[in-house]
């Protein structure tokens, strides 16, 4: 895993690799280790009061405990509740509690659970010291306690099943994966109590087997569980057939989350791009070669069908069988074209401008769409060969993709 750290003033540590940025690399996993005593809890709780049975107010252990550190803006932490609430309501009878620790403003949380229910214990921890205590770094955090009081396990929720539960409880050894959260508790400083940073990067292997999500906006890029294919497709606007990437990446997933205040969507990605060859080990090189594509283009001696525009805010939306847009270039139809045919498409129309469109034609007959540029637009749609950028990803080791 890469993780970043810039802060005002001055520079953590310097990495070469990457250029014009200055790094701290350093392992997110925590430095609690099992078989220790569990540091002490200092936790209100205003939403669920513990029973006398369970969690006393002096935390004395007598019960196994599971402690779930998370947050209400925390996306995979939300996603967790419902995996959690069928683990609280399983071990019901055991002697087992479940604790959800959050430092937020009690009154956000409050909100929060008038739309979300959560089983279990929910815990503010005002001062950060618990966190702390835990040495809490990324969310969402689950730690492991026995009845003994002795820590078993600091792992993800995805991990934590109704077996791992069970060796809990009789006191027998659990081997879990460690943390792999993606987001940052606020409030997170150094050891030494500087400033938060003014740069968070986190690029890691992901454990996540389901379709892969890539989300920007208000200073931060996600990246959960996405292949390092679609990383790359979106970070260097190419589409995925022209991106090679050794076998062994290619079956990899990756989590990604690049935080900077104030900072637009393509500036995140350019520093996504710096970090991606520190992460897979390896050179991404762009390579410009000939490739099969299908040219648009206005026939000689014809005349076009297209609008020009003259609307003031421009507008895109398509369909089945339709491509529709107020106030864009062509080069956007090229783009709508390459999308339905799954084959790369270069405009050589020279029309400039801003145009009004709608193309139409019958989903069912996907070839038909060549015959709509025609009949609907005036322009021609027909196979050719183009020098096109390429994207290679080669190991250190010396393979590249084939």
């Amino acid at each position: 895993m890469t993780l970043i750290k810039l802060r005002r003033g001055r520079i953590v540590a310097a990495f070469a690799g990457v250029a014009c940025l200055a790094v701290q690399l350093a392992a997110a996993e925590t430095g609690l280790r099992g078989g220790g005593e569990a540091p002490p809890l200092k936790l209100v709780f205003p939403f669920t009061k513990p029973a006398d049975q369970a969690v006393t107010p002096s935390m004395a252990p007598r019960r196994a405990r599971v402690l779930e550190f998370w947050a209400t803006y925390c996306v995979p932490c939300v996603a967790a509740i419902p995996h959690l609430n069928r683990l609280v309501d399983q071990f019901k009878n055991e002697p087992i509690d479940f604790i959800a620790i959050t430092a937020e403003d009690e009154s956000l949380v409050q909100r929060f659970l008038g739309t979300h229910s959560m089983g279990g214990l929910i815990a503010l921890d005002e001062a950060g010291q618990t966190g702390k205590s835990y040495e809490l770094t990324f969310l969402p955090m689950t730690v492991l306690i026995d009845s003994k009081g002795k820590l078993a396990g600091v792992t993800s929720p995805s991990h934590i099943d109704a077996g791992v539960l069970k060796s809990l409880i009789a006191g027998q050894a659990i081997n879990l994966p460690v943390p792999i959260g993606l987001y940052r508790p606020y409030g997170v400083g150094d050891e030494s109590g500087n400033p938060n940073p003014l740069v968070w990067a986190v690029v890691r292997p992901s454990l996540e087997q389901g379709d892969g999500d890539i989300s920007s906006g208000e200073g931060k890029l996600i990246i959960q569980g996405a292949r390092l294919r679609e990383v790359l497709a979106r970070a260097y606007g190419l589409p995925e057939r022209r991106i090679n990437v050794p076998q062994d990446l290619d079956a990899q997933r990756y989590d990604a989350l690049i935080e900077r205040a104030g900072a637009t969507d393509d500036a995140l990605y350019e520093t996504l791009k710096q970090l991606l060859p520190i992460a897979v080990n390896g050179r991404i090189e762009l390579e410009t070669r000939p490739a099969p594509v299908m040219i648009l283009s206005l026939p000689p001696g014809k005349q076009t069908r297209l609008k020009e525009s003259k609307a003031t805010e421009s507008d895109e939306s398509g369909g089945a069988g339709s491509i529709r847009f107020v106030a864009r270039p062509l080069r956007h139809l090229a783009l709508g074209l390459q999308y339905e045919l799954g084959r790369d498409v270069v405009d050589e129309t020279a029309l400039p401008g801003l145009y009004d469109l709608t193309l139409k034609w019958d989903p069912d007959k996907p070839e038909s769409i060549f015959g709509a540029v025609e009949s609907q637009l005036g322009l021609a749609l027909t196979p050719g060969e183009r020098p096109m950028t390429f994207l290679v990803v080669k190991e250190n080791s010396g393979s590249t993709a084939k």
